[in-house]
């Protein structure tokens, strides 16, 4: 998890806007160890690639599902026929 932040951290601000704004919305979801833990676990424990498999799951909410949802688990509410 610490080796994920340093990696956070290296990512300049401007590749990184979904996650600043879903931070900025809910820093508690965004940085819950449970919640990394899930992308560290999808790259076997590469921070690296965690961290860019993070950035593009929070562009792909926002994109599909809209700034609030980047803060919360997705429900089948938030499921549309598109």
């Amino acid at each position: 998890l610490e080796a994920m932040q340093r990696e956070l951290s290296m990512i300049p601000d401007s590749q990184k806007d979904a996650y600043n704004r879903a931070w900025q919305l809910n820093r508690q979801y965004v940085e819950d160890p449970k919640f990394r833990l899930m992308f560290l676990r999808a790259d076997r424990f590469n921070p690296k690639k965690a961290v860019n498999r993070l950035l593009l799951f929070m562009e792909k909410k926002r994109q599909f599902f809209g700034e609030d949802s980047m803060v919360r688990g997705l429900t089948l509410n938030d499921m549309t026929p598109d």
